[in-house]
């Protein structure tokens, strides 16, 4: 989400290697970065018609809440996944 999308941007490479393997790295990395473009697309005018009809508290805590999801989903099912792998995690 908005929020938390710096950090695991600029992880992708490595995420993408250590979690699906070297062999199809450039593949994963490629719908990594699509599902970013077509976000980038989608998210603003959502977004703006979403703060245009409800208001900016809505949108806000809506985005706080998909952090917090993003966090659940990072802790929850990426680190165990990562650390069955072998691949390093904090």
């Amino acid at each position: 989400s908005t929020f938390s999308w710096g950090e695991i941007y600029s992880l992708f490479p490595a995420f993408a290697a250590d979690l699906y393997g070297p062999r199809h790295v450039s593949a994963t990395y490629g719908m990594l970065y699509t599902g970013k473009g077509v976000a980038s697309l989608l998210a603003g005018p959502l977004a703006s018609s979403v703060a245009t009809s409800l208001g900016w508290r809505p949108l806000l805590v809506s985005m706080a809440f998909a952090s917090g999801v993003d966090a659940f989903l990072a802790l929850g099912i990426l680190k165990p996944l990562l650390q069955r792998t072998g691949a390093p995690c904090v």
